[in-house]
């Protein structure tokens, strides 16, 4: 067994993760929040990481804000984003798009395919993908 701290070359990854997932490319994503459930709050502190081949980088992929609660990865690798003021898609190499406002606390998809997203402030929300 062993134990493995990632950091990046600026910087250690900042506390506040509140969330990792894992995509079809062996991507690990880190979501970081400025203001963690211990109750420290971390100015200019949070957003989106990547770890990659065992270096870890903040991603840039146009998301406006900088506290993420949640990560869910589809099967086809994209990746949604909760926030505290929305809900984001898109995958590695493209802009995110806005989904959903609010803050999302969390995300699952049920066997029919749709996606359950938790939010603070409009209890739960059922998203259903439209198939050509």
């Amino acid at each position: 067994n062993k134990w493995t701290t990632f950091q990046s070359n600026e910087q250690e990854c900042p506390d506040g993760v509140v969330d990792l997932a894992a995509d079809m490319n062996n991507t690990i994503w880190i979501g970081l929040s400025g203001n963690p459930p211990n109750g420290k709050i971390i100015p200019r502190i949070g957003g989106l990481y990547t770890i990659k081949n065992n270096k870890i980088a903040k991603a840039n992929l146009s998301i406006p804000y900088e506290d993420i609660f949640d990560l869910y990865i589809e099967d086809d690798n994209t990746v949604w984003v909760g926030t505290s003021v929305g809900f984001y898609s898109g995958q590695f190499s493209e802009q995110f798009k806005f989904r959903y406002g609010g803050s999302i606390f969390s995300s699952c998809k049920d066997q029919k395919g749709n996606l359950w997203i938790g939010t603070n402030d409009n209890g739960i929300v059922k998203y259903k993908k439209w198939k050509n």
